[in-house]
């Protein structure tokens, strides 16, 4: 038992991504969690899978049941929501409003006792990538460390940088299908060609987890000259392709920050 009770306020994608990696975590699983009506759907159904949830009758309920509350609604609905809650001083409020700074959402809310604001990914879900936290505290790392790789930034500005990193998913998931593709396209049986190219991302990353995260720049570098890889690297930096990847982010960075004003 973690002697916690989890609140989630809205349940949606993020949040029943949350719910489903603690519930699988064998470490966590008995951690209690009362999720609100809102998307009675998903709720339902995490609480027929899952006997440590529940569903409240509404958000306020929800809140009262829990000393850890999630905000999990979307930011357009954020004001409203919060403000209609009353929050206890002991309460620890995490925030996955993506376009909302903390000072913004405490000014809708009473004092609490602690305030986060957390960007996880569906990965989580399966207890795995990247999970943003801001500030820093060490029982939010150990607890939610157990669910993916939690990244804390010194800087709540530095939270939009991570949002902007995770812009790249489809543009990544197109290269891995059209390279699969490609290999079925020139006589790869189509799984074949599928279940290569993925084994093979996933080998080429798992070399540059963890600590050895600072051999990054030797495997762009180590390649032999005029070969295949050399071959691929110049023709795709000649037309300007990877550039297009960090000017992508310049536009993702700047779009981000626009949804702030």
């Amino acid at each position: 038992m973690t002697g916690h009770t989890i609140g989630f306020i809205g349940t949606g994608v993020l949040a029943s991504s949350m719910i489903r990696g603690i519930c699988s975590s064998g470490e966590l699983s008995h951690t209690r969690i009362v999720t609100s009506p809102r998307n009675a759907a998903i709720s339902s159904e995490l609480a027929a899978a899952f006997e440590n949830v529940s569903v409240a009758s509404s958000n306020q309920e929800a809140l009262d049941a829990c000393d850890w509350a999630v905000i999990s609604v979307t930011p357009k609905l954020g004001e409203a929501v919060v403000r209609e809650l009353n929050f206890r001083p002991n309460h620890t409020v995490i925030s996955l409003l993506a376009t909302k700074r903390l000072d913004t959402v405490k000014s809708w809310m009473p004092p609490v006792g602690r305030m986060f604001r957390m960007v996880p990914m569906p990965f989580i879900a399966h207890r795995v990538g990247p999970i943003t936290l801001f500030p820093a505290a060490p029982d939010m790392e150990e607890f939610f460390g157990r669910l993916g790789r939690v990244i804390t930034v010194e800087e709540e500005p530095q939270v939009e940088l991570t949002n902007a990193i995770t812009s790249v998913t489809n543009a990544t998931y197109t290269v891995i299908r059209d390279v699969a593709d490609w290999g079925a396209k020139n006589g790869l049986p189509p799984g074949a060609s599928r279940d290569y190219t993925i084994a093979y991302f996933e080998a080429m990353l798992s070399q540059i987890s963890g600590k050895y995260a600072d051999e990054l720049p030797r495997f762009v570098e180590e390649r032999t000259p005029e070969g295949v890889n050399d071959t691929v690297m110049k023709m795709i930096s000649s037309r300007g392709g990877f550039a297009l990847w960090t000017e992508a982010l310049d536009a993702a960075i700047k779009k981000i920050r626009a949804d702030y004003m």
